[in-house]
């Protein structure tokens, strides 16, 4: 009679988790404590099982998905946890336990999978074209003094596919193609992408394809137009659009004005040293 807190197996006991479930007492979520005792577990077990529920009782995260939820969120899946030992030492592990119709890791629906994996074939795409056209940048460009190859555009007219000192030369001083490739910049990618000059549009974040290159040995000064010349004194003459604007520094892909060099690089990659210095 009384009590209920001796020896294993004894009816009064509270109800445990199923046995090597993921509801195991260990890490049970269901609402069974940890010091029940299943039938036929010695008192001595039991206490081992308290034990293993304390040494894991640390706050432990699941794997999220894109939008920062554990697990989905609570209509795809839950978190639940499990002791496990690890180089000698009691740690416990959550994972995903993922509704019907949700996939693991992280209980994704169907569509959520696709989409990324169209977005990572799209990375891999643009990737490989990437590598395409720098490859083809190299065989066509071998003078190191010209060796940025201008966008295969009409814009550019007969400066297309040719190579150049630097981004700004594909316009040939000619200020109208260089406002129309602005426009072009400002306004051609969807949402969620960035226009790069060498790259076309690509998903925001990514790195786009330098305007410049590195300039060579025997022409190591980066002139004001991101050219590159043997001294300062052999620039080329140097009409700067920006001059005179709240952003007076012309970046090097020729079009955009920046406040300073930082703000240019925040849009516009380069290879190489920046005006007015010497590789």
């Amino acid at each position: 009679d009384g009590g209920g807190s001796g020896g294993g197996g004894g009816g009064d006991k509270a109800p445990c988790c199923k046995e090597g479930s993921t509801d195991d007492p260990a890490g049970c979520v269901q609402g069974a404590p940890p010091d029940c005792t299943p039938p036929g577990q010695t008192e001595q077990e039991k206490k081992d099982r308290i034990k293993d529920a304390v040494l894991g009782s640390g706050a432990v995260q699941c794997p999220k998905n894109d939008a920062g939820m554990e697990c989905g969120g609570a209509n795809a899946g839950m978190c639940v946890y499990r002791n496990e030992t690890k180089n000698g030492a009691m740690v416990r592990v959550g994972r995903c336990e993922c509704n019907e119709g949700f996939l693991k890791p992280v209980c994704s629906s169907a569509a959520e999978v696709e989409e990324r994996n169209q977005e990572r074939g799209a990375v891999v795409e643009a990737t490989q074209n990437k590598k395409k056209k720098e490859e083809g940048r190299k065989s066509k460009c071998t003078d190191e003094a010209m060796a940025f190859l201008c966008p295969d555009d009409p814009i550019f007219r007969t400066l297309a596919d040719t190579c150049q000192a630097s981004m700004s030369d594909c316009f040939g001083g000619n200020q109208t193609l260089a406002d129309m490739w602005k426009q072009r910049k400002d306004t051609q990618c969807a949402a969620g992408e960035i226009f790069c000059d060498v790259d076309g549009c690509v998903r925001d974040g990514a790195v786009c394809s330098p305007v410049s290159q590195v300039c060579p040995q025997s022409k190591g000064f980066r002139c004001p137009d991101w050219s590159c010349a043997a001294s300062e004194s052999q620039c080329p003459a140097f009409n700067n659009a920006c001059a005179g604007t709240a952003k007076p520094v012309l970046c090097p892909d020729g079009v955009t004005c920046g406040a300073d060099r930082r703000e240019c690089a925040q849009t516009v990659t380069w290879d190489g040293c920046e005006p007015g210095t010497v590789e």
